[in-house]
């Protein structure tokens, strides 16, 4: 098996180093877009420039030409840095061999259009090509002294999250699978925000009481962007969400916490990226971040005050004063109004006027309905389930999809960011059917056409 890494980074020289110790494979090729990167690694087997200082295998071969990396690798691994993924996969796409897989191990949002790196590769990559990510806590220099570490392979297609499981796992480096690819994506790339803000603190001086508490209000953040991006919350409990930010909030290694105590002793932003060889993802992703929760309506406190310390110059002092001095309110993850938050599947099927055995069914076709079960063993569901189980009706009933139209309708609005209002404009819609209704046998009632409790269930 022929392996190709496209991205001459830390994390991407770590992860090549990995694989072709490994070994059971022909070849590790890792292309680097610095002529310096390819040199030092092939006569010195070291990447001075991004992992100084770690001798590589000798088996590991780099290459400045992207089109003759990847040509007849069997698994591509994308590291290039979020901001110019699109660019680097593009140009790279043309030589991918039929059958190649694609692992997508960088983290971060694409700036320009707010979205994951496995949507911007399913938009330049060849159609049907499998594609995973990989993604949790691992610091790459950790990797690389083969310290224990636990990481995430998530694919749509359980598979090939499977697949790539085999292809990383080695008795240091531990690889779970996964299926819920937004949410590992979005814990990846949404701790670096908090991870600044991390920074900012000990640059400061602060100590652990604050930290804890911006570690914990941080994750609830992440996890309720990520819910009304169409990720599943039980993800940001796992290694990609608070696994990876308690590693990067914490850890002396992290890029992202680094530039914060940077920026907390008073260095400008510019001056602090400037000395850096590294990306630190949580610029970008921190305005992304903003620009996201605002279009969806996700009250994200922490990251608007990072952001405001990034780009519109506010001293770190006075936004914690502004966090700390905001409205009092309950300590609540769903920002639900108080609400019922559980509903049985009896209580389902009233309100959305389906059977048992349609729901079941419907949850062995759509993976994303999986409703927890109590201590009994019976199904709970929460409101985001029951509004997606609303837009499924909807697409099947009413707009007549197929069951496979209708999970890549799901899939193009998960996409796009509209899925969490388009389901919710489903159960809208359902609601207002149902008042119609009752306000039609209320009117039949009252004019004497239909005699009370005619017809009741």
């Amino acid at each position: 098996m022929k392996i190709a890494v496209v991205g001459g980074g830390a994390w991407g020289t770590a992860l090549a180093d990995l694989l072709a110790r490994k070994g059971g494979v022909e070849s590790v090729t890792l292309w680097a877009r610095e002529p310096e990167v390819v040199d030092s690694i092939n006569r010195e087997h070291i990447n001075h420039v991004f992992l100084p200082g770690a001798p590589l295998d000798p088996t590991l071969r780099a290459n400045g030409d992207l089109a003759e990396t990847v040509r007849g690798a069997e698994v591509i691994v994308s590291s290039a840095p979020s901001h110019v993924a699109r660019q680097v996969m593009a140009r790279a796409s043309p030589a991918f061999p039929p059958g190649a897989m694609v692992v997508s191990v960088s983290k971060g949002l694409e700036p320009e259009r707010l979205t994951t790196l496995s949507c911007v590769l399913g938009e330049v990559l060849p159609q049907g090509i499998p594609l995973a990510v990989l993604s949790g806590p691992s610091f790459a220099r950790e990797v690389y002294q083969h310290q224990p570490t636990a990481v995430v392979a998530a694919a749509r297609d359980h598979e090939v999250a499977q697949r790539v499981q085999q292809v990383f796992a080695t008795n240091y480096f531990r690889v779970y699978s996964h299926t819920d690819v937004l949410g590992v994506e979005l814990g990846g790339a949404l701790k670096n925000v908090i991870a600044l803000a991390a920074g900012i603190l000990e640059g400061l001086g602060l100590g652990y009481n604050t930290r804890a508490a911006l570690i914990t209000r941080g994750l609830a953040e992440i996890t309720r962007l990520g819910v009304a991006l169409g990720a599943e919350a039980a993800t940001f409990a796992g290694l990609a969400g608070m696994g990876d930010l308690i590693l990067t909030a914490t850890g002396p290694l992290s890029r992202n916490r680094s530039l914060g105590e940077e920026l907390a002793r008073g260095t400008a932003l510019s001056h602090a990226l400037a000395g850096r060889a590294s990306v630190a993802e949580g610029v970008n992703t921190a305005r992304a971040a903003v620009t996201l929760g605002a279009r969806h309506g996700v009250e994200l406190p922490i990251a608007e005050q990072v952001a405001a310390v990034l780009f519109d110059g506010k001293p770190p002092r006075q936004a914690i004063a502004d966090l700390m001095e905001r409205e009092l309110k309950a300590e609540q993850w769903g920002g639900g109004g108080g609400g019922q938050e559980f509903f049985s599947i009896g209580e389902v099927c009233q309100l959305t006027d389906l059977k048992p055995h349609v729901l079941r069914y419907w949850e062995s076709q759509f993976r994303f309905l999986n409703p927890a079960k109590n201590r009994s063993g019976n199904r709970v569901y929460q409101r985001r389930e029951i509004e997606l189980i609303m837009l499924v009706k909807h697409l099947l009933y009413t707009e007549k999809y197929t069951i496979e139209g209708a999970r890549q309708k799901i899939e193009q609005y998960r996409r796009s960011g509209e899925l969490k209002p388009e389901a919710r404009r489903a159960l809208a819609t359902q609601t207002v059917k149902d008042l119609r209704t009752e306000l039609k046998s209320i009117l039949a009632i009252l004019e004497g056409t239909v005699a009370p409790n005619a017809g009741a269930r």
